[in-house]
């Protein structure tokens, strides 16, 4: 019986993963953590802007509300929630 909770542990996972893919493009978080970077909401902290500034990820604003994008995709400029948040 393990092995049928693992394999449905693994197929939660991948769903989960396809579900951070960018909406516009398809391009995956895990493929390259410089193309999908995660957004940051509040005040940012001179560390947090420059990490911004890298482009390690991308400013969210000080409002934030249950349906607000967590992810950026900087290849097409589309930020988006996945499905699975």
């Amino acid at each position: 019986s393990s092995q049928v909770g693992m394999s449905e542990q693994k197929r939660q996972q991948q769903s989960a993963e396809s579900d951070e893919a960018c909406p516009q493009c398809g391009h995956q978080l895990n493929a390259d953590s410089s193309v999908i970077v995660p957004i940051v909401y509040g005040r940012p902290s001179s560390e947090l802007m420059a990490s911004a500034e890298a482009g390690r990820v991308k400013l969210g604003g000080c409002c934030i509300s249950p349906d607000s994008p967590t992810l950026h995709c900087k290849k097409c400029d589309v930020s988006f929630k996945p499905m699975s948040m």
